[in-house]
Order: C-alpha cells, then structure tokens, then sequence
C-alpha cells in the first residue's frame, strides 16, 4: 500500500506512448519507500492506467501476460500499436505536420523526432522546416549567410517574440451521424439557446463578420477548451469534443495605429505597452495615491432612484469597473449619491458620484494647478504640434487603502468602494497634477494641464526626440494613451479650448458658433451662462469691460446668489430688456465673432502697453514688437464702480496704466518697457 500512495502515474499520451514510459519510469523510480523494479509491479500500474480504447489493441496480452517480463513485453506491444507507424510518420514528418500556436524550436524538436529513425539528411531538414514557417520569416531567414537548424529555429523564436502571431481560424464539422455526435449535436442547440439569452457584461457593440468565430468571451463562459494540436474543441462540463478543419480566412487583427501612419507613429510601435489598456493583474508601477483627509463624522447620503434605462447603464457601468478591479462590494459607514451625467461627444451616460458633502469634509490639498493660459509662454518658433490622452486617467490613480472605505458611492441596487482615485473628489485634480508633473518633470516641449499633454517642437527631428522621451515615462510609470483621441505631428491643433498654430492662439471656431448663437437670456440663470462663456475668450477681446456694461448691470446686487437684495431682480425672475441691454448683447457677439488672433510671446522682445480709459470701463493692450510691428500678445478690460466713474479723465487713464501693468506683472516685471495712451498732459 505504502508503494501505491506514492506513486502518481501521468495521463496515458496517444499521440507519443514512447514518451509516456520514459515518464513512467521515472515515477517508478522514485517511489518510495523504495524504487519499484519488479517487472509485474509495473506492468499492474500501466494497466490500471492505460485508457479503455487503447486497452482494447493489446487486448491479447492483457488476458494473458507474458511470464517472464509482462511490463516490458506489454510496453513493446503498446508502442508498436497505438504510436504512429513508420509510413504515419513520414507522411506527418513530409506535409503533416504544422506550426500552430507552437514557437518554432518546438516544432523543429518534434519534427527531429519523427526524422530520427529515417537518417533524413539535414540539409532536407531545413527545407522541410523553412516550408512549415510563416511567409515573412522565410523571407528573413533567407537572407541568413550559414543557415543551420539550430540558428533557423533561433532566430525564429526571436521573431515571433516581437512580431504578432497569425490567428488561424477554425470551423467546426462533423461526420457521419452517430449516437455520440447526437449528443453533441443536441448539446450544440442547448448551447445555442443559452447563447441567445446571454447578455456579457463587458462594454462592447456587436460586430458583424463574414467567417463565424468564437471569442474569448464565449470560451470562458461555457468552459470550452480549443486543443490546437488535435485541432479539436473540448468540452469540460460534458467531456464531449468535436474536431474541425483548416479553413483558409482573411486575417483581421486589431491596430491602435491609424492607416495614415507617419514617422511618429512608427515610433509608437516601439512603446506598445502604453498603448494597451491597462492590465489589472499587473501591480502598479507608481508610488502616487489619493488621500482623503476628513475630519468630523462619517457623511451618509439616501441611494438616488433612476430610470430604467439608466439604471441598466449603472450596472453595466459598475460590473465593468468590478472586472476590472477598480470597484469592490462595501459595508462603509460613508456614502455618497450617485449621478449619472452626459459625455462629451457621446450619446452615453457617464457615472459618478455626487461628492459634495464628503469634500465639505475633507482637508483641501493645496497643490498648485497651472494657469490655463501659460501653456503659450514658450511655444513661440514650435511648429509641430501634438496632443497625447490618457485612458482613464484619474482611474490610474489608486486610492491610499486607509480611506478606500470613504470612496463609497450608494445605489439603488448595492454599495460600492473604489479602489482608485474617482472624479469629483475634492483634490483629485491636485493629485493628478502633481502625478503628471512628476512624469513629465525635465522633459522639454512638454506642457501637462491635468491629464492633458501637449508637445510643441521647432522641427521634425525634435518633435521625435520629444514624443520619444514622453513615451519612453509613460512607459516607465506604466500609463496607457488612448490612441484614437491622439494628434501627432500636426502644424495646428486645438487644446484646452483654443486653436494653435505656428504664428499664435484663437478661440475654437465651435465655441465661438455656440457664443453667436446663443439665444437672448430671460433669466440672470441664463445670462451667466452666456458671460461665463464669453468672458473665457475675453483676453481676446479688446474693450471688452465697455461692450458689456449695459449687461453686467442687471448682475449689480448679486454677488452673493444667497443674499440677494429685494430691490434686484430674482434669478428665475424676467430681465428687462432695454435698448443699450439689446446692443451690448448684439455687440459682443459681433466681438467673439471678430476676436483678435493673440501671438505667441517671443523671448526677449521688446514690449508696450496700450492703454485707454472711458467713461464707466479701462483697458489695456499687452504687445510685443515684431518685425519692426507692434503685435497683441493679450488684452484687459475693467469695468469702473460708482465712485471710479467719478474721476477725473487723467486720473481714469492714470488707474488703467496701474491696472494693466497689474495685470501683466508677470510679463513686465524686470524689463524695460513702453507706455502708450491718448492722455497729452
């Protein structure tokens, strides 16, 4: 009994029965307690082990074993039956025998196998194994000076080692009708139907394809293994399995990189990580994490009800995120609301959680964000413009796991915690900017704003050696772009809601529509919504403050939207209309439409202010000399309360020297520059 425990006889090999009793008296050999050597001892295992179909072939001796060796005469009879014949083995050796999904050395060790009993020469041999390989290694080991064996398997495994491996697509048949392929036949329909009321959870849309195919989804689901080598299917629950042919199919592989391929995205095929999704299996290779620093009790918050549809797209939405490992089941004493809001470009809904009472909480990270209009400081002379997206970006940040348990967003059908940094937490955005200031750190022509990338060169040459050195980090701090909403390589190119190009910036030709079209406001709800929208375009408007005053005078008293006075128009109540209220409104959609075209700063230029006072505003002109011309690199404007309105002309013109050179501090500061105004005395 001690001798049978101890022994662990392998599978029965059909396919190599030789290589099956080198296996087996290997495992003879280290019984214990003692190795077995006993020819009948042996000869019991291999016949408890070996399966009924191949039983049946050496059925003969099996009744009646040979007396003096059962094991070894048993062993000679098993490999001369169920192994190949010599005639199997040159056919297999000849035109049988196939690559797959095997590396190439794999395939010249078996077919040396099957040559060894013939004295094939080598030179045949390496004939026979160039025909097996793919066309574009044959044409690379062609070029090869003293082709081996040995160096053409080596070099082959070294090139299917950085190149894709075909896909050879597979149709499953039949034979004849017989009682176990009527189960099988009856088990495909079952198959069928479950596969019509299946719903996979992935995000992903139909496709339409001319050869059918099984995805990976499908296999995994009805726990179907494909055997390449016996080019068969198997089934695991039932044990049944149905072997097919070599269909010949157009191969459709999946490319991140466009047709219109140019010298920048030759340079992204080298980097092939980055453009991957992220695998949640590998650890991450980052040392940032986002803190949620509170104080006070823990927020709790009622689950929001949905509608139908958009509760469907929630859990979608979180099924996909829990794959993915992003999300996981909670029992928090925190909870936040959810809510689903629109995305850009998109007729979908995208999920997040309404943070408000769990940031009221939370200590404010106080890490700097960039001004949005400093990314133009040293774009002067770049010529060549691209803009780089990252997939997912706040979710590639994980959460610090002493606070993953405030990061718990209620629904109406569970509680979830996430495990990375979500939108709408409060310092999200400083977190991700001190990540991406670490990443791009001391790497020139790159300027990050968030999680968006911009890279500004002089030259072809340059703009490679910047992407490259970009590629190269977000290599190293494992980050991945999604290629799609990718721009390399270009003269012009829209970023951070404005249009660049070579000579300077202009506001996007989309925004600036939506300004011209904007209805007229009857509400002050909705005439913030169209200052807010004008005034980020305002440093390319020149007098803007003046165009305005009519209109900003309805929003006199409701600084405080709380506290509003009871002599001042309510938010929801109707505006007044007046007609200077009707030309403001006309005349600064005229302006946007008309918006200065604002340079890029050159280093070194000599500088001006041009300044200008009127009755109730100021303004002034930021300009740089270029050329021999004067250029606007920016423009200010101010409206003038009640007691400014009062000055004398001389003193309004005197206060909008001050406020401009305020303004434009930055710029003017240290450096000589000119004044210009329409103030003789």
């Amino acid at each position: 009994m001690t001798e049978v425990n101890a022994v662990q006889i392998p599978a029965y090999n059909k396919s190599d029965p030789a290589l099956w009793f080198i296996m087996c008296e290997s495992t003879f050999a280290l019984a214990t307690p003692k190795p077995i050597t006993e020819s009948i001892t042996k000869y019991n295992y291999i016949v408890s082990h070996i399966p009924p179909d191949i039983a049946s072939l050496v059925r003969d001796i099996l009744i009646k074993p040979d007396a003096t060796d059962p094991y070894g005469n048993l062993k000679t009879e098993l490999i001369n039956h169920s192994g190949e014949s010599s005639t199997q083995e040159i056919r297999q050796l000849l035109s049988g025998e196939e690559l797959g999904s095997r590396r190439p050395s794999e395939l010249l060790r078996n077919m040396t196998r099957r040559a060894e009993t013939f004295n094939v020469p080598e030179k045949l041999m390496l004939e026979l194994f160039l025909q097996r390989l793919p066309s574009r290694v044959q044409s690379i080991l062609a070029a090869v000076s003293d082709l081996t064996l040995a160096k053409a398997a080596a070099i082959s495994d070294r090139i299917f080692e950085v190149t894709p491996t075909p896909v050879e697509i597979y149709a499953i048949s039949g034979a004849s009708a017989t009682t176990t392929e009527d189960r099988l036949f009856r088990e495909i329909e079952k198959l069928n139907k479950r596969i019509d009321s299946l719903s996979f959870s992935r995000s992903r849309s139909p496709y339409s394809v001319k050869t059918p195919i099984l995805g990976a989804d499908f296999l995994h689901y009805f726990e179907l293994v494909p055997d390449l080598r016996h080019k068969c299917l198997r089934d695991l629950k039932t044990k049944l399995q149905t072997t097919g042919h070599i269909k010949q199919a157009t191969l459709h592989s999946v490319k991140t990189i466009s047709s219109h391929e140019t010298l920048y995205h030759d340079l992204l095929k080298s980097y092939p990580s980055i453009t991957r999704l992220p695998d949640p299996t590998q650890p991450i290779k980052h040392n940032t994490v986002h803190f949620i620093k509170t104080n006070g009790p823990p927020v709790v918050a009622k689950p929001r009800r949905l509608a139908p549809d958009r509760l469907a797209i929630a859990k979608s939405e979180f099924q996909h995120m829990m794959q993915l490992g992003h999300l996981r089941p909670s029992s928090s004493n925190y909870a936040s609301p959810l809510h689903m809001v629109p995305k850009k470009g998109h007729f979908r809904l995208a999920t997040c959680g309404d943070y408000r009472a769990l940031n009221a909480q939370t200590i404010k990270d106080k890490y700097p964000i960039p001004c949005l209009a400093d990314f133009t400081a040293n774009l002067h002379g770049s010529k060549f413009f691209s803009q780089v997206d990252l997939v997912k970006a706040y979710h590639q940040i994980p959460m610090n796991p002493d606070d993953i348990h405030k990061n718990r967003d209620l629904h109406s059908f569970r509680a979830f915690e996430s495990t990375r940094m979500q939108f709408g937490l409060c310092g999200a955005s400083a977190t991700f900017q001190r990540f991406i200031d670490e990443v791009t750190r001391n790497l020139e022509g790159v300027y990050a704003f968030v999680d968006n990338i911009l890279i500004a060169s002089r030259d072809p040459e340059e703009h490679h050696k910047h992407l490259k050195a970009l590629f190269s980090r977000l290599h190293e701090y494992g980050l991945s772009i999604n290629v799609s909403k990718c721009v390399f390589g270009v003269s012009k190119i829209d970023f951070l809601g404005f249009h660049l190009s070579e000579e300077g910036i202009q506001p996007l030709p989309d925004k600036v529509k939506c300004i011209t079209e904007f209805p007229k406001p009857s509400t002050l709800t909705q005439l913030r919504r169209f200052l807010g929208l004008f005034n980020f375009y305002r440093c390319f408007i020149p007098k803007a403050a003046h165009l305005l005053v009519p209109l900003i005078q309805f929003l006199e008293g409701h600084k405080n939207k709380k506290k509003t006075r009871s002599t001042v128009p309510q938010p929801t109540e109707q505006l007044q209309w007046n007609d200077a209220a009707d030309a403001a409104f006309r005349l600064a959609k005229n302006a946007i439409a008309e918006a200065a075209f604002l340079r890029h700063p050159i280093p070194g230029a000599s500088l001006s202010i041009w300044v200008d006072a009127s009755d109730v505003a100021i303004g002034g002109t930021l300009m740089q000399l270029s050329k021999n011309q004067w250029e606007p690199i920016a423009f200010f404007s101010m409206k003038l309360n009640t007691s400014q309105q009062k000055w004398s002309t001389y003193d309004r013109e005197l206060f909008s020297i001050y406020s401009t050179i305020r303004k434009f501090r930055y710029m003017l500061e240290g450096r000589t520059f000119q004044i210009y105004t329409d103030q003789n005395h």
